[in-house]
């Protein structure tokens, strides 16, 4: 055990209460043997409570969220996640390998060995852990690579540093490479404070320089919009609504639920954290590595963030569109910049307006017509979402995975073409194709 004052027995105790999804405070305020708890410590445990609810798993690979994301919820086992886990709150042993998380599949040739002739991203402090290589190459039409994490050579080759945890000190080499900060979650945690030192970011938000969000509306409804349209129906669906989390933190959550509680809305909690007093099971017969199966049980799914923050939109309103379920959405003050307003029962205003959250949510429980009616998004072209405003964040929707905007992004910086942020394109000329002999001689491109 290196750099923390938890014993083992101690720091089983704290596992217990991460892996049961207790809340943040109370499992820093418990100690079995009066340890004192550092601020590594703290950031470490707020690591692994994020970490219980990224890696909530799904049957089958969600192809309805981004390429960009879909490694966070293909853990190849249990026990790497909470492995995983045990390094964050209790550090290891010299004996523990992190796991390698972020192995993304792709049909680029993984023969390819002359990497430094391609763009290259580095992951400077890896992805909770080792990394593999991915070659994004054949989708993006052009040479563009992930390197592996560690490696010593791609962090002096790179032409793109993504940074996370977000370090103080953006990192360079001596490729005159641009750093990145770059997080999936919310920029209260892992160094999000330090954004405003570098030059770019990738991170959840529309307005990122290179947007890496959960999920592309866009997408959805051209390549999934059949799915959902042909899943459960109205009748066959609990008439109530459903919340699934692990983790109780966030007390607008708790707040919302027990108001729909008390405004006569049943609720069924079907995971660990049951806030307000609400109750459930998960559906018998689903397994847990299922979600989706579970949320088409429901007429409603409440999809609330952990956080109320700008671009902080994740997994959870893309798994409600998915399901079919009517979505009420609890989070970013933003989120009609991601999905339209017909696509679901917006609960930011609850406070103030909880007379009308209720009447929406009752009538989609009561009224088959009315649940129907939060599809009909499915059948807009996307001009006509609010007012144009999606179509305007996600101008770039190509279904590519987001590595090929980034590998564009350090190839115009590069050379000096300066960037097309709307359609995530040099803003003069293109990237060579595959093959080009200018490939060649990448290597000796001096940044302009």
């Amino acid at each position: 055990m290196q750099n923390h004052h938890f014993t083992a027995a101690n720091c089983g105790t704290m596992m217990h209460f991460i892996l049961e999804g207790g809340l943040l405070f109370g499992l820093l305020g418990h100690s079995a043997h009066s340890a004192k708890v550092d601020s590594a410590q703290k950031a470490r445990a707020e690591q692994a409570v994020e970490a219980s609810r990224v890696f909530y798993t799904y049957r089958e690979e969600p192809a309805w969220l981004s390429t960009a994301v879909r490694h966070m919820f293909n853990v190849s086992s249990r026990q790497e996640t909470s492995l995983l886990r045990e390094r964050l709150v209790c550090g290891a042993g010299s004996s523990w390998k992190a796991p390698s998380l972020l192995s993304i599949k792709t049909d680029a040739d993984l023969s390819r060995r002359n990497d430094d002739e391609a763009v290259q991203i580095y992951y400077s402090n890896g992805f909770f852990g080792s990394m593999s290589r991915g070659d994004f190459s054949q989708q993006c039409g052009f040479p563009c690579v992930r390197a592996s994490f560690p490696n010593s050579h791609a962090e002096e080759t790179a032409d793109a540093f993504m940074v996370f945890p977000i370090d103080p000190k953006p990192p360079t080499n001596r490729r005159g490479a641009v750093a990145l900060g770059h997080t999936q979650e919310a920029l209260a945690l892992y160094g999000g404070k330090n954004a405003h030192n570098y030059e770019a970011m990738a991170d959840m938000s529309w307005r990122s320089t290179v947007p890496w969000t959960y999920f592309d509306p866009v997408n959805i409804r051209k390549s999934h919009s059949q799915r959902v349209l042909n899943s459960a129906p109205w009748e066959a669906r609990k008439p109530a609504a459903v919340f699934v989390a692990r983790n109780c933190a966030g007390s607008d959550c708790n707040s919302l639920i027990s108001q729909l509680i008390a405004h006569g809305v049943e609720v069924d909690s079907i995971s660990s954290c049951k806030p307000g007093g609400s109750h459930g099971n998960w559906p018998a017969g689903v397994p847990h590595s299922d979600k989706m199966s579970a949320l088409q049980q429901y007429r409603v799914y409440l999809a609330l963030e952990n956080r109320k923050e700008e671009g902080y939109v994740t997994e959870k309103v893309a798994d409600g569109l998915m399901s079919g379920a009517t979505t009420v959405y609890l989070g970013a003050p933003d989120i009609d910049n991601y999905v339209p307003d017909t696509a679901l029962i917006n609960a930011n205003n609850y406070s103030q307006d909880m007379d009308r959250i209720v009447s929406q949510i009752k009538r989609a429980i009561n009224d088959k017509t009315t649940w129907e009616s939060y599809r009909s998004w499915l059948k807009q072209s996307p001009e006509q979402w609010n007012r144009g405003k999606i179509l305007e964040a996600f101008s770039y929707s190509d279904d590519k995975p987001a590595e090929c905007r980034l590998c564009r992004y350090a190839y115009s910086k590069r050379m000096g073409l300066g960037w097309d942020w709307a359609k995530q394109q040099p803003a003069k000329g293109s990237v060579p194709p595959n093959g080009d002999k200018f490939w060649k001689t990448w290597p000796s491109v001096k940044h302009a």
